[in-house]
């Protein structure tokens, strides 16, 4: 059987021609999807850094507001506590725990900013090259601060549900955020009903607070190793 090239009759000359070009073809092919593929791969490292940059922002954002929800949750368990406190002590009560009685019933609810994980989810996951950290992430999106909402609906619906009627017949109550003053304090104070309230009011709060601080530990971790990320794209 004749080879191709001895069907052809190539010239020794020619035929070394011939393969050169046919090297060179191979050569630019190859460089060419190597430059194609190095392209591609440059193209989603930048993309992945604005997601992640973005991702940083918001984040920031959603630890000062865990914070500041920690903090006021604190103040409501601890308002809580002073109340159930003083019925048991206290026989004279003074004007300024009016402003406890209001502060025991204060909610938050939390507000995170997902407008950089919604981005992030519309161009897929695998965009974040971290394996680790892409799971972390999503676990704080997708679990965790829906467990949050979740456990602030819950108490809302304690609120509104019930202790709204139960202190209108118990309070006179003009500007129930700044303060509410009780018709009658001993009576109140010594109100099984009202004491059983405090004490769900108190568990609650334990419980956003222990979520809360969950969360906190969470989101500097992710901000740590974002922070990480970014700092390798040089």
């Amino acid at each position: 059987m004749q080879t191709f090239f001895s069907r052809i009759k190539l010239e020794p000359s020619r035929l070394l021609y011939f393969v050169r070009e046919l090297l060179l073809i191979f050569i630019g092919v190859t460089l060419s999807i190597q430059f194609s593929n190095w392209n591609d791969s440059r193209r989603l490292r930048e993309e992945e850094h604005l997601i992640l940059k973005g991702l940083r922002a918001s984040l920031k954002r959603d630890l000062q507001e865990v914070n500041s929800n920690l903090q006021a949750r604190s103040r409501a368990k601890k308002a809580c506590e002073t109340i159930l406190q003083l019925s048991r002590t206290a026989v004279v009560f003074p004007d300024s725990l009016d402003a406890t009685f209001a502060a025991a019933y204060q909610t938050r609810s939390t507000d995170n900013e997902t407008s950089s994980y919604e981005n992030l989810k519309s161009k897929g996951f695998d965009l974040i090259s971290n394996d680790s950290l892409r799971l972390t992430i999503i676990a704080l999106y997708d679990t965790k601060y829906p467990r949050i909402h979740d456990s602030e609906q819950i108490h809302r619906d304690l609120f509104f549900n019930t202790l709204i009627q139960f202190n209108s017949t118990r309070f006179n109550t003009s500007n129930p955020i700044v303060a509410m003053k009780p018709m009658d304090y001993n009576k109140l104070l010594n109100d099984i009903q009202y004491r059983y309230y405090l004490n769900v009011l108190i568990f609650y709060n334990e419980f956003l607070i222990g979520l809360d601080e969950e969360t906190i530990v969470e989101i500097k971790n992710i901000l740590s190793r974002i922070e990480m990320e970014i700092g390798d794209f040089g």
